[in-house]
């Protein structure tokens, strides 16, 4: 099993704001599923039986997803992981990027993708 957080004891943090699980595991980033949809039907995200789509009204909005962001930044998040379905069928994938990295404390911004789409989303650079 890989520990992702590294541990300590909640006496030893200083005054800053970081989110902490029941292990004492400080936690530095955070994943978000911008969107439902995905263009393969692998099990990872579609199950045998499918999934009960949520309303696009019961969806995070571009800006809800950047204002999380923004305050989770303030609670020691410095990590972003962008999932989904697939976050490249997302409309404004590049605008939520955008905002992200325009927030002082997020230091990396990252997308899990089955990368289908890279070719239509123009120059993509790796590494």
């Amino acid at each position: 099993m890989h520990e992702f957080a590294h541990s300590v004891e909640p006496e030893s943090l200083s005054a800053e704001k970081v989110f902490i699980d029941k292990f004492g595991r400080v936690f530095d980033y955070l994943r978000i599923s911008i969107i439902e949809n995905c263009n393969f039907r692998c099990l990872y995200c579609m199950p045998e039986k499918g999934i009960q789509f949520k309303k696009k009204s019961h969806l995070l909005q571009t800006n809800e997803i950047i204002r999380i962001i923004k305050i989770v930044s303030d609670f020691g998040i410095r990590k972003i992981r962008l999932t989904g379905g697939e976050p490249l069928l997302h409309p404004n994938l590049e605008k939520i990027i955008e905002g992200a990295s325009k927030v002082s404390q997020i230091t990396s911004i990252h997308l899990t993708t089955n990368g289908f789409f890279l070719g239509e989303k123009g120059r993509v650079s790796y590494g």
